[in-house]
């Protein structure tokens, strides 16, 4: 994997396919009514410095003068007695104010589901375009890694980094709009209201910004480990406990969930740095603007604008500590989301999952389980060296093929080739005159396979079994015929809900040759006509891989079959034996063709008693 580069704002709002231009809009729209509301803001506030003024003009038993004096007499107040004037104006400012927050918070939450909603979709369109990739590319990620984007990444990526951008375009609106128009009316506070709290805004990103990207990068890399850790301590059991080192990795998943609660506690002290500071300096700021302002003006005047400065530091102190805090969860919401960003930026957004049916086809019209091969090779994108190099195959519909040769010649590589997993590098495959890819989408079931390793999920067998193909159509007898074939008809009939038994979290309820069976049924369940066994019968006893392997060669001549097994007994009948070494076909003929030009398998079956 690539190492990961540094990510700004900027970046994030020019990755054009994290959100539709319509979702954009949606942003910007939000944005231009917090402006609007900061509007409010600016007129409330402007009323309470007002008031002030208006106070020190009663107390003297004066008309109020300049520009209060002009206020008033716009907003038809100047015949009101001082009291009605200063309740007045008292109860506008507060009802604006409270319907700036009000309207505010409305938009906010409402922001916060659509942007909620948007982390959703981010992360199904991410599954979607994950999914769509060949397998050499999924492979450069780990399940762990893969998992935190579409979870903890994508939700950072939304509500951490746009949410907040949201919410700091809000404050900063608000902010600009007082600055301006407590300049427009009194210029000395103005500056001085700017000196203050911009000193503050400047020092508490300094103090918080670097340190922030770098504790959430390590938090972001330590979680992944976290969950790798966890998963082979649950995976890895039964070795651990054989092996006593159980409490080998209790104590590495204890070290890290201590250095995890480390850097979400270091987290979440960010924000308060900024509260503190401002607390301070907020202080000191309102003893500087007193004393320049009774120095350099008229009490009445200065009241005015201490009064103006103290109202707007009401408004303006919240928003700089939500500036602040919010300025800290997007440096640590980046970082979070930079896994998912890398996630989106190296897979092919182009690659499409082909649209699917509810309903299984067993009939497979059309379909022919021919095969060819030419000239493929195959390379990995990380690497130089060919796994598979100039593989020419024609493999007739009906016959039986068997895959043989030492670890690492590339037979699961070419399986996974004829599958459509990967791509060829060089090189041409069709099964039935179409592409792998293409021939999956158009008969969707045709193409049965059995992998090493069968994954289970936590429902029933029969669900297992079906999986996948949930269509109204009664599958009772195509899971009987299923359960036949894989030998597992028997067990089931002993149990007492039979094909509904659950088989627990990743089969745990089931023997691990009671898996693989589950796995072999659910390749048979839509009746292919082409069946690929990658190793399917190794976790089985030697009495049922025979039962298995009589069953399954009772279809020769109407399935094509491709197998790859070590034990030799498993392939002596194939048609066709291919061996493999070191990426290249060596020999191919029938058993005895090929032991005849093989020494080693030779060797390996003179062992076997073959």
């Amino acid at each position: 994997m690539r190492q990961r580069k540094t990510f700004s704002i900027k970046d994030i709002l020019n990755l054009s396919e994290i959100l539709s231009a319509k979702d954009k809009n949606k942003l910007y729209l939000v944005s231009l009514l917090h402006v609007g509301l900061s509007l409010l803001d600016l007129i409330g506030v402007s009323l309470i410095g007002v008031i002030g003024a208006l106070t020190i003009s009663g107390v003297r038993s004066q008309n109020p003068e300049g520009r209060v004096g002009e206020l008033l007499k716009l907003l038809g107040l100047d015949s009101f007695s001082f009291q009605s004037q200063t309740v007045i104006l008292a109860l506008v400012a507060v009802s604006l104010l409270v319907l700036r927050t009000s309207l505010s918070v409305v938009i906010t939450r409402k922001t916060l589901f659509f942007l909620s909603r948007r982390s959703a979709e981010i992360s199904s369109r991410l599954i979607s375009q994950v999914m769509s990739q060949p397998l050499s590319t999924l492979s450069r990620f780990s399940s762990q890694y893969i998992h935190y984007t579409l979870t903890t990444g994508s939700t950072s990526l939304t509500l951490g980094v746009f949410g907040n951008i949201v919410s700091v375009s809000a404050d900063m609106a608000l902010l600009i709009v007082l600055g301006i128009g407590i300049a427009f009316i009194d210029p000395i506070t103005a500056s001085l209201t700017i000196l203050v709290f911009g000193s503050i805004m400047f020092v508490v990103y300094i103090l918080t910004n670097t340190r922030t990207q770098r504790i959430s990068q390590r938090y972001s890399d330590i979680t992944i480990k976290d969950s790798e850790i966890l998963l082979e301590l649950v995976n890895g059991y039964r070795e651990a406990f054989i092996r006593n080192r159980r409490g080998y990795f209790v104590d590495r998943a204890k070290k890290i969930k201590l250095e995890i609660a480390d850097y979400s506690a270091e987290l979440a002290w960010m924000p308060n740095i900024g509260k503190y500071v401002i607390e301070i300096a907020f202080t000191l700021g309102t003893m500087l603007v007193a004393s320049l302002q009774f120095i350099l003006n008229d009490s009445a005047k200065a009241v005015g604008s201490l009064t103006l400065f103290l109202a707007a530091g009401t408004r303006i102190t919240p928003a700089i500590l939500r500036v602040q805090q919010n300025l800290v969860s997007i440096n640590g919401s980046i970082t979070r989301a930079k896994p998912t960003i890398d996630l989106f930026r190296n897979t092919d957004p182009n690659l499409a999952i082909p649209e699917y049916d509810l309903q299984a086809d067993f009939l497979h019209t059309g379909f022919e389980s021919n095969i060819s091969m030419k000239n493929v090779s195959f390379t990995y994108p990380d690497s130089r060296a060919n796994v598979l190099s100039n593989i020419t195959l024609n493999i007739e519909s009906g016959s039986t093929v068997a895959v043989v040769g030492p670890s690492g010649a590339g037979k699961s590589t070419l399986v996974d080739l004829l599958l459509g997993m990967h791509l060829p590098s060089e090189g041409e495959i069709l099964i039935s005159g179409h592409s792998p890819a293409e021939a999956v989408k158009k008969w969707p079931g045709a193409i049965g396979y059995v992998p090493q390793e069968v994954v289970l999920s936590s429902g029933s067998i029969a669900s297992n079994i079906s999986s996948g193909f949930d269509g109204t159509k009664d599958l009772d007898s195509e899971i009987s015929d299923a359960l036949e074939i894989s030998q597992l008809q028997d067990f089931v009939n002993s149990i007492p809900l039979g094909a509904d038994t659950p088989v627990g979290e990743r089969g745990g309820k089931l023997s691990g040759g009671q898996r693989q069976r589950v796995g072999i049924a659910r390749a048979m369940f839509t009746k292919p006509k082409l069946l690929v066994l990658d190793e399917a019968t190794s976790a089985l006893d030697g009495q049922t891989e025979s039962e298995i392997s009589n069953a399954i060669h009772s279809l020769r001549g109407r399935v094509t079959l491709i197998l790859i097994a070590h034990r030799l007994s498993t392939v002596m009948s194939a048609d066709q034996i291919i061996y493999l070494e070191a990426g290249y076909i060596r020999a191919q003929g029938t058993f005895a063709e090929v032991r005849s030009q093989v020494p080693d398998f030779d060797k390996q079956a003179r062992l076997m008693g073959l």
